[in-house]
């Protein structure tokens, strides 16, 4: 017998489908399998993916390519984590290989050479997308330090004629130093926020006005990167930049002679901006002894909600700063939408003139 005849009589028929099995998730078959499982999130690149074996919201865990025709991925965190798209469905599913390739087969209508069960197995149910826990963000923010103290960072966003002064007279960025340790969701652009330009960081409050969450932003982004970073795989929805009046509105809270807030935000109308450097300008226009100036609010993608409108005060003039173009338009018009039947509302461009 030769050796070729007898490797061809070794193989047995679950090797083939082993074989068959990865010869068909190739690369791009295996990240739409990531998809189907929860495990790959817009955003986290074409071939990255949440490890199926970690679980830890880490949307760029997983490095997904090809060898020899087969789809190939690769846990960044663990390395005994990695292999087929048959690995990757044992671990996403708590099941054996062999049950693995039983649900790909059925997945990829290939005809099984051995009887497996029809149906799949129940699938671990996949978590929104949340805020990280408050009280990492409440460390973090403890850790940064006052932008004067960090005059590289006071320098470089002075020059975008910001009054960094007044940012950290009312708390509205702080510079997180060099090498401070940080949670493992502060990271971003290949690097923690901590080792890059991502140092200027700005909290976020929720619609109630608790802080929930920071954002990370560089005063000149590094070419090809992102301006500004939020925790990784959580979500920003329904939070907002907020100056201490704006703080004050969304917790319902009195201001400091006592007056409720909603009334001095009607009296003084409310200024909603796009971006951290036109919120930061904004909202250090005027101190904390001017009198008359309006709330502040400031949003980054996606940070706009009802439960947020919900919290303006019924027959507040609204004036809109938003940039010209496809996404501020689109702001506008949910702000809009979820304002109109309360409020005044004004739209201007961001850099434009008028009022307030």
């Amino acid at each position: 017998m030769s050796r070729a005849q007898s490797g061809a009589h070794a193989r047995s028929p679950q090797s083939d489908r082993f074989g068959d099995i990865k010869r068909h998730f190739g690369a791009a078959a295996l990240l739409e399998l990531a998809q189907a499982e929860g495990l790959h999130h817009r955003g986290s690149g074409r071939n990255r993916s949440e490890c199926p074996g970690c679980r830890n919201g880490d949307v760029r865990g997983v490095s997904i390519g090809e060898r020899d025709g087969c789809g190939v991925w690769k846990c960044q965190r663990d390395e005994q984590h990695r292999g087929t798209a048959i690995d990757f469905l044992a671990l996403a599913r708590s099941i054996d290989p062999v049950e693995a390739v039983g649900e790909l087969e059925r997945i990829a209508g290939i005809d099984s050479r051995v009887p497996h069960h029809p149906s799949p197995p129940p699938r671990k149910p996949v978590a929104p997308p949340a805020y990280p826990p408050a009280q990492e963000v409440a460390k973090l923010w403890s850790r940064c330090a006052p932008l004067g103290l960090e005059p590289e960072i006071a320098a470089a966003w002075a020059a975008r004629g910001i009054d960094v002064g007044h940012a950290e007279d009312r708390s509205l960025a702080r510079a997180l130093p060099r090498g401070v340790e940080v949670p493992r969701w502060a990271f971003g652009a290949g690097e923690r926020w901590s080792e890059g330009p991502y140092r200027l960081i700005v909290p976020l409050h929720d619609c109630n006005g608790r802080l929930a969450s920071l954002h990370a932003r560089a005063a000149v982004a590094p070419h090809g990167k992102p301006k500004g970073l939020s925790p990784l795989g959580c979500t920003i929805v329904g939070l907002v930049m907020a100056d201490p009046l704006t703080r004050l509105m969304l917790a319902g809270e009195p201001c400091g002679d006592d007056e409720p807030s909603a009334n001095v935000v009607r009296r003084c109308d409310l200024v909603i901006t796009e971006g951290v450097p036109d919120f930061l300008t904004w909202a250090t226009r005027f101190n904390e002894r001017a009198t008359g100036a309006p709330a502040i609010l400031g949003m980054i993608a996606g940070s706009w909600t009802e439960a947020v409108a919900a919290r303006v005060p019924k027959g507040t003039a609204v004036y809109l700063r938003q940039h010209a173009d496809a996404a501020g338009a689109k702001y506008s018009a949910r702000i809009v939408e979820t304002l109109g039947d309360r409020c005044s509302v004004f739209v201007t461009e961001a850099g434009a003139g008028g009022a307030p």
